[in-house]
């Protein structure tokens, strides 16, 4: 490459020294001479350049190769483990040694210091960076568990102002297990408070692994009064098995779940968690567990029923009284009384009347003199369904006795519950007047006297009844025997206005008990009012 350069050097004097030996050149010469000598300027840097990157790539080739090396080394260390191997493989990698360049060397030489500072100084380093982060962690924890805390506080006093709505709530849910009236599922309208609403925002914030009893019923009473039933049900369902919740807190519970299931129609699952109500705590002797149990079952046979198998749901009902029929606790014995009010309603689902009759006979021989309220309670609505028993086998006479006894028995009586009753009453003993007239259509002077008797009966019901349209139908029906065409037919409209379609249904059935010439008159001015009415869609 010296060479290259020296004769390069001489090429570049040359011109120069033709133009003092020859100075009488023309100046045309000497531009030749100058072209000529850029020319070979340009040819040899050019060459000199190609020289010059062609020994750049050979340098960084042959540093690859050294690195490569130094992998190689390092390789062979990292894998020695016995000492005669290393000093096998030492002495080859010794003889390489003689080929490393002076870069070779002070690369692993630098690789060696930064290895004995990293032991030394690193690991310090380390240690110090461990240290911020074990201090940072323990902040952290420290912080989340001052959180924690704050938000469990926030939680109690939450549930505190949440217990009284929340047992006001349960107490309405309760009461819809209406078995008097075959009804056991009927929803109740609930109102939330704004402090269950708190509640449940603020348990969001815990996890859900960490709920408790209290944690899961909250949640559950939030969605039902919400009118998300399944979600309600799931709630009540995992309270009572994953919250760890007291005996009756859990019966409770899975009464709930099996009740909200059954509003949804589910009455397979219902009747499954019934079953494990009774299960668990069958045998318990607390009363309040006892309780329990004989809600459960009671609403067993109610769900058995509604998937046609009256005939299972008998045998449920017989259980409930002869579990609880004679216990001393008052709430037992209602469960008992609500068992043979549902088993009438069974019984008349398999169209067995005097089974129905001989059954509420029995609710008010048993419970008739008791001085309960709730009792009595089950006492008059077991006379009312006797009574419909009877006006269901055209008994008519029989009918107005059961609804003078009611009457006699409720009339004047304090409870608001049980005055009720007596406004059944006197639509029942009025539309068996009703019946009787048109039975003895030919005597006109006894028809009059009892249509104008029934007519005063459905005008008391009437001021008192929360079920108007039935009333108002009954009082539009007798105007119209009684000739009073222009009252009879604004009753009949507000009537089916209310009523809607199912009442229509039941009116026109009415229409068959003693048929009598009129009906046919009656029964076209009902279907020209009805199509006044009726929804366009129907």
């Amino acid at each position: 490459m010296n060479k290259k350069i020296f004769i390069a050097c001489l090429l570049l004097l040359l011109p120069f020294c033709v133009l003092a030996a020859e100075r009488s050149v023309s100046e045309a010469n000497l531009a030749a001479y100058k072209e000529l000598s850029q020319a070979r300027s340009d040819a040899l840097k050019e060459s000199l350049q190609k020289d010059m990157q062609t020994q750049t790539v050979r340098i960084e080739a042959q540093d690859k190769r050294l690195e490569q090396q130094d992998k190689l080394l390092d390789s062979f260390s990292a894998r020695i483990s016995d000492l005669s191997i290393f000093l096998t493989v030492f002495g080859l990698v010794a003889g390489l040694l003689g080929y490393f360049t002076v870069s070779s060397r002070a690369k692993k030489e630098a690789r060696i210091a930064a290895a004995e500072w990293i032991e030394k100084e690193g690991q310090k380093a380390i240690d110090a960076k461990l240290k911020d982060l074990d201090s940072h962690i323990a902040a952290q924890k420290q912080t989340a568990t001052a959180k924690r805390e704050e938000l469990e506080s926030y939680i109690e006093k939450l549930r505190a102002s949440a217990e009284a709505p929340i047992a006001e709530l349960q107490k309405q849910l309760s009461a819809s297990q209406k078995s008097m009236d075959g009804s056991v599922q009927e929803k109740t309208s609930l109102t939330n408070s704004d402090a269950i609403s708190q509640l449940v925002e603020a348990l969001k914030h815990k996890p859900e692994a960490e709920y408790g009893f209290d944690d899961w019923n909250v949640r559950a009473h939030d969605a039902y009064t919400k009118g998300n039933l399944a979600l309600a049900a799931e709630y009540w369902l995992q309270a009572a098995r994953g919250g760890k919740g007291s005996g009756v807190q859990v019966a409770q519970s899975l009464y709930n779940a099996g009740l909200t299931l059954g509003q949804l129609k589910r009455n397979e699952e219902a009747i499954d968690v019934y079953d494990e109500v009774v299960s668990r705590y069958g045998s318990a002797p607390e009363a309040a567990l006892r309780e329990q149990v004989a809600k459960a079952l009671t609403s067993k046979g109610y769900a058995l029923d509604q998937l046609k198998r009256s005939e299972e749901a008998l045998d449920v009902y017989d259980e409930v009284v002869s579990r609880y029929g004679s216990a001393p606790e008052v709430s037992l014995r209602e469960q008992a009384a609500n068992a043979l009010l549902n088993k009438s309603v069974a019984l008349d689902h398999l169209n067995r009347k005097e089974e129905v009759l001989a059954v509420s006979d029995e609710v008010v021989s048993h419970y008739g003199s008791a001085p309960e309220a709730v009792l009595l309670d089950r006492v008059a609505k077991a006379l009312l369904n006797k009574s419909v028993a009877l006006s269901q086998l055209n008994r008519s006479e029989e009918v107005i006795a059961v609804c003078d006894e009611v009457m006699s028995r409720y009339g004047s009586a304090p409870e608001a519950s049980l005055r009720v009753y007596v406004t059944h009453a006197l639509n029942s003993k009025g539309f068996a007047l009703l019946c009787r007239a048109k039975a003895n259509w030919t005597d006109e002077a006894a028809r009059l006297v009892d249509l104008q008797a029934a007519a005063t009966l459905f005008t008391q019901a009437e001021k008192e009844t929360n079920n108007k349209p039935i009333v108002w139908g009954n009082q539009a029906y007798t105007a119209f025997l009684l000739g009073q065409l222009d009252a009879a037919r604004p009753l009949l409209k507000q009537a089916l206005q209310m009523g809607g379609e199912e009442f229509f249904k039941v009116e026109l059935t009415d229409l068959n008990i003693h048929p009598v010439l009129p009906d046919a008159e009656f029964r076209t001015l009902l279907e020209e009012v009805w199509a006044e009415v009726k929804p366009k869609s129907s």
